[in-house]
């Protein structure tokens, strides 16, 4: 059970669009460029009510051309272990996040020309329930 609600909550927290915390202005995306190019930023979602009326603020963090995502109930960085940071594909504006424990889904990074902004999509996910 704790780990449907860990895959849902998952699923959430890639769902919504975060904007970017990090007040450097680079100027325009290198086309050319891996996601190195994004190292150090932070970037975070507006708040987020999780259903029990808590507000929940989602993170994407850049670091060694790795990316993490995670939660935390404020709009304080939260500290990502190393092996939190999770390999992706791509140039330029998009990327796909390559999570060896869910290989099924689907993930995509998706930055402004700007870098100032990135949306993430999960677009493949299956659940099955069975009638009781």
């Amino acid at each position: 059970m704790n780990k449907k609600l860990l895959s849902i909550l998952f699923i959430l927290f890639f769902a919504f669009a975060v904007s970017c915390q990090n007040a450097d202005k680079t100027g325009s995306v290198d086309s050319s460029k891996g996601i190195e190019q994004f190292n150090g930023n932070t970037y975070i979602s507006d708040a987020i009510d999780n259903g029990s009326g808590i507000n929940i603020y989602y993170f994407v963090l850049i670091k060694n051309s790795k990316v993490a995502s995670y939660e935390n109930s404020t709009q304080d960085t939260p500290n990502v272990p190393d092996e939190a940071y999770l390999e992706v594909e791509g140039t330029g504006t998009d990327y796909t996040l390559k999570d060896p424990a869910s290989p099924e889904q689907k993930i995509k990074l998706k930055f402004s020309s700007d870098g100032n902004t990135v949306t993430v999509n999960v677009d493949v996910y299956t659940i099955k329930l069975n009638k009781k």
